[in-house]
């Protein structure tokens, strides 16, 4: 992908899972989810690299297309931990 974040913005793909309810009704959880993948990181990001796993504290950024698939930017500050 020839595509790198700035500063200290991050891409990921976020980790898709579905939620059911105790109805039977599958629920996309993109917007609920608090893990991701990093796809690619800006150069000021120190503590993250490509291919962590991570666990946001809320999924803010900018929703991006690339290549046909779905990612989103954000930045480094919302990320509360690595797994």
């Amino acid at each position: 992908m020839n595509f790198t974040p700035l500063g200290n913005k991050l891409l990921i793909e976020i980790k898709k899972t579905e939620k059911k309810t105790d109805g039977g009704i599958l629920l996309p959880t993109e917007r609920l989810t608090k893990e991701a993948v990093v796809i690619k990181t800006g150069p000021e990001v120190l503590d993250i690299v490509e291919g962590d796993v991570i666990m946001l504290d809320k999924l803010e950024g900018a929703e991006v297309k690339l290549e046909g698939k779905d990612y989103y930017i954000i930045i480094e500050d919302n990320v509360i931990g690595v797994y």
